[in-house]
């Protein structure tokens, strides 16, 4: 069972790092406003294995930098991530959201969906 938790916006670099920019430096991982962030953790047996960091204002949240390590894919824990940034963004009465979604040698796309 993963465990999530609020995390630092520098306990998440290291994910960042793994899985979206490998080839980068590491300060290639940050963005300006991630000490205004809210960055979760999912922990397995103690090991952090995913991270995702959201951005609010008016009214909306961002989820942006959402990672998973390749050997803990495609086991629901991004599912398991989603729904509980759901709760928050009901928590924070979030009325709607963007996300950029980041896919390997295609371009970003900005998604925009209801949370609630």
């Amino acid at each position: 069972m993963i465990e999530i938790r609020s995390i630092t916006s520098e306990q998440t670099l290291a994910i960042r790092h793994k899985v979206l920019w490998p080839d980068y430096p590491l300060d290639f991982c940050r963005v300006p406003e991630d000490e205004q962030g809210l960055h979760l953790g999912g922990y397995i047996d103690q090991q952090l294995v995913i991270v995702a960091s959201l951005f609010l204002s008016d009214n909306k949240m961002r989820l942006r930098k959402f990672a998973c390590l390749p050997e803990h894919q495609s086991r629901g824990y991004g599912g398991a991530m989603l729904t509980h940034m759901r709760q928050l963004a009901k928590q924070h009465a979030a009325c709607s959201t963007a996300t950029v979604v980041r896919r390997p040698r295609k371009r970003h796309r900005l998604l925009s969906a209801p949370w609630l």
